[in-house]
Parts: C-alpha cells; structure tokens; sequence
C-alpha cells in the first residue's frame, strides 16, 4: 500500500514540475544566468526533498562539512532510482548527473536534467560513452559539478559492485576535486519494509585533490574511491 501512496504522489508531484517547466520556459530568456540557477535549484532541491519524504525514509546525513565549495565530481555507489534525489537534496548546488541514456525519453525529467548540464550516456557504445564523458569534462570545466555512480547499474542491496576505471577521467582531465559519497539504505524506499527500518544514510567522505595523486595513484583512482565508498557498507 505504501509503494502505491507513493507513486500517487510522485505523479501528481510531477505535473507540479511540469507545470514550473512551462513557466521557466516562458521567463527564461528574461532571466540572468544566476536566476535562472536559482530557479533550477529551488525546483531541483525541492522535488528531490518531496521524493525522499514521500518514499518514507528517515535520512541521516554525515560529513556535510566535507562539501568543497568549488566545482566538483561527485562519485557514489548505486543502490536504488532514490539516489539522486537523496544526494540532490543534500548539497548545495544542482550537479549534472551522468544518467542512463532511456532517461533521456522520459519527458517532463528528461527536459529539467538538459537545464542543468545531465549528460546521458549510451553503456553499450563505447564511442558514444566516451563522447559523454568528455561532454562532463566539459561541464566541470565550465563551472558545473557532475554526479555519477561509477558501477554503472543498481545494486538495489547494500552490495556494492566493481567501479569503473573510465568515469574517473571526469575528474582527471578536469582536475576538479572528487568527493566519494556512500549511500546506505536509499534501497528501503521502494521495497516492502517496515517504518521502522526506512532509514537511510548519506555519508560525504573528504575530497580527494586529483592534483595531488601520484601516478600510480591516479590509475587506481576508481580502486580508491571504491574502497572509500564501500568501508561504511562492510
């Protein structure tokens, strides 16, 4: 019953949005650049917020502090379709996420991800998944934090799967910091639990400066970040 609470609510919600879509694309073009950021963060922070309370969880969020307030990659494990939304409303900017390109047809998320640099990516073409990243790198160097979850797929478990090597290139051609996130638990929000287990936990470890790595380090970036997200898990 809960699980159909919420998809009643998240759809009504969605024409909410849609609705604030039409009317940002009404004023846009009589906005500056930095209302129309503020604009896309109110929608962004407050949908995703309305997302994570209608699924039920209880967050606990550590290492705010952690947060760097310059242009960033954020790197975390994949648990559930709740991840974005949880991380999203926990920091402070929009970040573009690097998505599944099948979300690029869903229509009123599809059209607010493209207003905040969301690059989606094709898994089974190399060449065009190389062209996405490099449109990240893009991104970041123009000023606009990425997200991405370098497994690649949910685990829909508190596993966690092998990182890939390929989505570090974000950060080291960029030369941004990365901040690894652990999420725990996002994958309760969707399943049959009880209230007393919808806890979920949002862990923002310190940045990793890539300017300072090694070279050997840099190549076992993905090995680093895995191992620094997955040490809450085990």
């Amino acid at each position: 019953m809960r699980k159909v609470f919420f998809a009643v609510r998240f759809f009504g919600y969605m024409i909410y949005i849609a609705l604030r879509k039409l009317k940002f694309n009404l004023i846009k073009s009589k906005l500056n650049e930095e209302e129309r950021e503020s604009y896309v963060f109110d929608v962004v922070n407050n949908w995703s917020k309305a997302i994570i309370k209608y699924s039920g969880l209880k967050v606990e969020v550590f290492g705010k502090e952690n947060l760097p307030k310059t242009t960033c990659l954020y790197v975390a494990n994949h648990q559930s379709q709740l991840d974005i939304p949880l991380i999203m409303a926990n920091i402070n900017e929009v970040a573009g996420a690097i998505a599944k390109k099948e979300v690029s047809s869903w229509p009123i998320v599809a059209s607010w991800m493209k207003e905040f640099d969301c690059v989606f990516i094709d898994r089974e073409n190399t060449r065009e998944g190389l062209k996405s990243i490099l449109q990240g790198v893009e991104n970041l160097k123009r000023g606009r934090s990425m997200l991405i979850f370098p497994e690649g797929t949910r685990s829909k478990s508190h596993k966690i799967n092998e990182f890939k090597k390929g989505s570090m290139k974000l950060a080291t051609k960029a030369k941004v910091p990365i901040v690894p996130i652990t999420v725990d638990g996002a994958f309760k929000g969707l399943e049959e639990h009880s209230p007393q287990d919808l806890v979920a936990k949002i862990i923002f470890h310190p940045a990793i400066n890539v300017e300072d790595l090694t070279k050997e380090e840099e190549n076992n970036l993905a090995q680093i970040c895995e191992n620094i997200v997955s040490s809450p898990l085990q």
